[in-house]
């Protein structure tokens, strides 16, 4: 009751008491688990609370516009003239032009009010950098310094994962999003993999950018990132980029039809993937190329699929028949178109 109490009152106007954050660093290897997920909460809360502020200035338009090289707007006759001018093609996405160098990027001037330039500019522009203090030995508070002295020692590290591990119930292991906060774990589809809730918003995601209109040059870049997932391992992950192919195309019929060949390429791998539930996303998405006309039927793709779907799966071996599964793939891939 007491430490859940500790974790409400953590606030940025508050000082933090030292003792305070070794007590919540000593429960995160406590025996009693309620003890350790409150203090997982409180960690991740603290490390919010002790990020270095941002660093803010103050420019005028004309510094602005000069460092992407445009000019000042003109008004004509005294008036505004809202919508899309010279002047305000910097914060759209056509007139974003990617830094080369780290000096570019921290000082490109990302605006965060959507209004700005729209009908008209203000004087001053206030925004932050995008560049943050880094934590060194000689800068470091005492908060700071307990919790990256106790994260840097491997056997309370090792100590922390088991103890996680542990937590988890007998066949049932569900993700814990405080945990992947504090560690910053990379493959999140393997891991959202079991549970339902994260692999439902996942899912909302991925349909929501396939929804999206992409510019051609945003096509290309995505392909190449899905030639790469479809080299995973990982099933989960080949089935999530063939289904987000299919939204992909069905939003981008006309400017995606350079990619045709490409994708119907890869459409094709998964038809014949060992995978089951790859093999049946892969034909409802072949089925709707074809519907859409995105993809020509050609009498070369008929005989392919006749041929596969008339393979022989069985093969005598001592005398016994026995399934090869590699043509089972083969011959599931030729009948489900």
């Amino acid at each position: 009751m007491t430490i859940s109490l500790l974790y409400l009152l953590l606030q940025n106007c508050v000082p933090i008491p030292s003792s305070c954050i070794r007590t919540f660093m000593d429960f995160l290897v406590h025996d009693n688990i309620e003890l350790r997920k409150h203090a997982e909460k409180s960690i991740a809360a603290i490390c919010r609370l002790k990020k270095p502020p941002r660093i803010y200035i103050e420019k005028s338009l004309d510094e602005i516009l000069h460092n992407v090289g445009q000019s000042i707007p003109t008004l004509v006759d005294g008036d505004c003239q809202p919508g899309d001018r010279h002047d305000n093609l910097l914060i759209t996405i056509d007139g974003y032009k990617q830094p080369e160098t780290q000096t570019e990027w921290e000082q490109t001037c990302f605006l965060d009010k959507s209004f700005y330039g729209y009908y008209t500019w203000p004087k001053i522009i206030k925004y932050s950098m995008n560049k943050r203090e880094r934590y060194t030995a000689n800068n470091m508070s005492e908060q700071v310094a307990i919790l990256y002295e106790r994260f840097i020692d491997k056997s309370f590290i090792q100590r922390s994962i088991q103890l996680m591990v542990f937590d988890e119930e007998k066949n049932e292991i569900k993700f814990d999003k405080t945990r992947f906060l504090m560690f910053k774990l990379c493959e999140i589809e393997s891991i959202a993999a079991n549970d339902e809730g994260c692999k439902h918003n996942l899912t909302i995601s991925r349909n929501h950018l396939g929804m999206a209109y992409l510019h051609v040059h945003f096509l290309e870049a995505l392909i190449q990132q899905l030639e790469q997932v479809f080299t995973s391992p990982k099933w989960n992950a080949r089935r999530a980029a063939i289904q987000f192919v299919q939204s992909m195309i069905f939003w981008n019929l006309f400017n995606a039809r350079p990619y045709a060949q490409r994708l119907h390429a890869l459409v094709l791998k998964s038809l014949f993937d060992e995978q089951l539930e790859i093999r049946i996303v892969a034909s409802t998405t072949l089925s709707g190329f074809y519907q859409c006309d995105y993809i020509q039927v050609t009498p070369e793709d008929l005989n392919h699929f006749r041929a596969m779907s008339k393979t022989n799966y069985f093969t005598k071996i001592n005398g016994k028949k026995v399934t090869s599964a590699r043509d089972v793939v083969k011959r599931h891939g030729g009948q489900y178109v």
